[in-house]
């Protein structure tokens, strides 16, 4: 197992500029991404593949995961998605399984991920090899049509990344992809896949109607204090 360090990387969050944007918030670790979720699903791929060997996913399928979330490698016009649990080599990080993603052509090669019910949260850890240190992005649309937003990461040599955030636009789906320019290369992998809801907090909008009818409320009472004299 690696021990845990704490790793330098950089965190970049790109919106369009748009009325209904939606609003992220981002998470430094595993223990307060988790902290604030009331529900969540974690994978660690552990039980997809057995210990030495790897699972090929590489169709239109893809991998379901308990029937909430299905994953697809897109790889320029084909598929490719592998779950690969290594004892040695460059797919041994360990960690236990690794999923393999596609990255063949860059804007070409993704893994998508389908969620079946929406969620406002997802964490990973990201890690690459072919070169190791290379970034990777996550982009999601939010179901309103608001603009696309992209959470940049590079994960450092040879050590897994975490990203988590949230958003407070629901989304069914998003992508993870390599930020590569060149064909072949860096390969992504992902780690403790997580996705879920935030605790739920009452709006700024709910707050002020729930004021103004305890205004009324205290005004009305007064109303009939004051005929009852």
């Amino acid at each position: 197992m690696f021990a845990k360090v704490l790793i330098p990387f950089f965190l970049v969050l790109f919106a369009a500029a748009s009325a209904t944007g939606a609003v992220i918030t981002t998470y430094d670790s595993r223990i307060s991404f988790d902290a604030a979720l009331s529900s969540s699903t974690l994978v660690n791929f552990n039980s997809f593949v057995q210990t030495g060997s790897i699972t090929d996913y590489s169709t239109a399928a893809g991998m379901d995961v308990a029937g909430l979330a299905k994953l697809i490698g897109i790889n320029n016009g084909d598929y490719f998605l592998q779950v690969a649990q290594m004892s040695s080599g460059e797919l041994n990080w360990g960690t236990g399984a690794l999923l393999r993603i596609p990255y063949y052509a860059p804007g070409a090669s993704y893994l998508q991920i389908n969620f079946s019910a929406p969620v406002n949260a997802f964490a990973a850890d990201l890690m690459t090899i072919y070169p190791k240190g290379g970034g990777l992005v996550v982009k999601f649309a939010p179901e309103t049509g608001a603009a696309n937003v992209e959470v940049t990461t590079s994960p450092t040599l040879g050590i897994k990344t975490f990203v988590g955030f949230s958003s407070d636009t629901p989304f069914t789906s998003l992508q993870i992809a390599s930020l590569s320019q060149v064909l072949n290369g860096p390969q992504g992998l992902v780690d403790n896949l997580e996705f879920g809801n935030t605790a739920e907090t009452p709006e700024v909008a709910a707050l002020l109607m729930m004021a103004a009818g305890l205004l009324f409320l205290g005004l009305g009472k007064k109303q009939l204090r004051t005929l009852s004299l």
